[in-house]
């Protein structure tokens, strides 16, 4: 997904030798590109946004697009830019809220078109990404494909924040380089210039997602295990929580009100 949209994002701000800083910013478009259709997807099958009750927002949801593409070959992709500017639209709405699709302003940086606050996305929203590129990350965000066949829509009901964290936290351990030569792969999946005979991976010139080491990215959950996480939330977190919630007890409504909000965490090892 991040390669078809970074791609996409190459072809239509005609980058033909993008310089380290335009590939950097080209990679920020592309994570913002996909945590923002993530959420969208997300908010429509937790009822967060009313996929079930407006058909003036279902017409152009995502979950409707996940419909459409499921079944669609890459063969099958129509010519235009008309999945972006549709989704574009969404965007716009979950920024500034739209009243006849029953969408209230969610505002947030993560879908700010506003300079000052994120070149991203200003940048994001001066763009048309062609469907070449992305109907193809939609459709593999979007879709179940097991074994060539096309199973259905994505449910994303059953995604947790821990695991939206994992993606984030992958994706941010890689970046996107332009390729000097043509690459191949060694047997640790490093990239590495490739030789008469050997499998080209990716060509000269083309932008590929790698780890900072230049290994090929497969994994990058690095979380503490879950056992950890709960023995400290167990030991440390809830008891604070408790002596919180027995001092609130001991005030009256007024002063228990104010004083609700007037407890702090720190995660040192962030």
């Amino acid at each position: 997904v991040v390669l078809e949209l970074a791609n996409g994002i190459t072809n239509a701000r005609k980058l033909i030798n993008p310089s380290v800083a335009d590939i950097n910013l080209t990679y920020e478009m592309a994570l913002t590109i996909l945590f923002r259709t993530l959420f969208i997807a997300y908010a429509e099958d937790r009822d967060l946004l009313p996929y079930k009750h407006n058909e003036k927002y279902r017409k152009r949801s995502l979950k409707q697009k996940a419909q459409e593409l499921s079944g669609k070959s890459n063969s099958e992709i129509a010519h235009g830019s008309h999945h972006w500017n549709e989704t574009l639209e969404l965007f716009r709405a979950i920024y500034i809220g739209n009243k006849e699709w029953g969408i209230p302003a969610y505002a947030g940086t993560i879908f700010s078109n506003d300079r000052v606050i994120s070149e991203a996305g200003f940048l994001i929203d001066n763009i048309s990404l062609e469907n070449q590129y992305f109907e193809k990350a939609l459709k593999s965000l979007l879709t179940i494909d097991i074994d060539g066949k096309q199973i259905g829509p994505v449910d994303f009901r059953s995604l947790s924040v821990r695991e939206f964290g994992t993606v984030y936290e992958g994706l941010l351990e890689s970046e996107l380089s332009q390729a000097e030569f043509n690459l191949t792969r060694d047997k640790k999946e490093n990239y590495i210039p490739a030789k008469d005979g050997n499998t080209i991976y990716v060509k000269k010139g083309e932008i590929y997602l790698h780890n900072k080491s230049g290994a090929r990215k497969s994994s990058g959950s690095f979380f503490t295990p879950d056992f950890a996480v709960e023995h400290l939330l167990d030991k440390s977190l809830e008891p604070a929580l408790q002596s919180h919630f027995n001092k609130l007890d001991s005030l009256d409504d007024v002063n228990a009100s104010e004083e609700l909000f007037n407890f702090r965490v720190a995660d040192i090892a962030m």
